[in-house]
């Protein structure tokens, strides 16, 4: 994300994570004037990493569940 930012090969990241570890990674692509979105869930999102992103997307379990399939047969083992 950092590289390719420094090589202005994108205008807008979308980082699909709430760990706050990548925090200080978003403000360096946003020092090189590009867009970040996040996409996470609400509970496990970090705080740091919210005021750090240009936008949020949550998502709950449901909605997650209508687009990742999972077999059930599995699940019940």
């Amino acid at each position: 994300m950092l590289n390719h930012a420094w090589e202005d090969k994108y205008d807008k990241a979308i980082l699909f994570s709430g760990d706050g570890d990548f925090a200080q990674l978003v403000k360096y692509v946003k020092d090189k004037k590009k867009e970040v979105e996040m996409v996470s869930f609400d509970e496990l999102a970090s705080k740091n990493l919210i005021n750090e992103v240009d936008k949020c997307i949550f998502v709950n379990r449901k909605t997650a569940n209508r687009f990742f399939y999972r077999d059930k047969n599995k699940q019940k083992k």
